[in-house]
């Protein structure tokens, strides 16, 4: 549950689409330390990022997190995170991932339905290709983009 209240801190920093969560998360290593360096107030990790992103995390607080869990367990929302394994692996064949799924209902449905018919993902960029760096606390291997923007580390 840490991750995902992590990873919707970064979603609502830098956006739902933005590619610099990915680039946060490899330099990083897990969601947890990301936020904890981001939320250092001593501002080394935040050089280089655009003020907008630095004004954000300083105005995106745990309550607001926790206000949005908040109202998707009432509305029997589910958020699952990239590290975990029921989310679909397909999704790692598009260049840049959403970090978390929200859903309601039955995950399963997805499978399949992601690939271009012959059981692969489709062709959409760069193809992931495993990563030597191990998942922390798993063993697995990540998955990267081939621009230095790893999955699942």
């Amino acid at each position: 549950m840490e991750e995902i209240r992590c990873l919707l801190w970064l979603l609502m920093v830098f956006g739902t689409a933005s590619p610099k969560i990915w680039t946060v998360l490899h330099h990083w290593k897990t969601p947890q330390k990301a936020c904890e360096a981001l939320r250092d107030s001593s501002g080394a990790s935040q050089q280089g990022l655009p003020s907008h992103v630095v004004r954000r995390m300083h105005q995106i607080h745990a309550a607001q997190v926790d206000e949005v869990l908040a109202r998707c367990e009432k509305q029997k929302i589910s958020i699952l995170w990239y590290g975990e394994p029921e989310y679909p692996e397909e999704l790692f064949a598009i260049v840049n991932p959403p970090v978390l799924l929200f859903y309601r209902g039955d995950l399963s449905v997805l499978r399949g339905t992601l690939s271009n018919g012959s059981g692969n993902p489709p062709s959409v960029g760069v193809q992931p290709q495993r990563c030597v760096e191990a998942v922390p606390g798993s063993g697995a291997a990540g998955l990267c983009d081939g621009h230095g923007i790893c999955r699942r580390h």
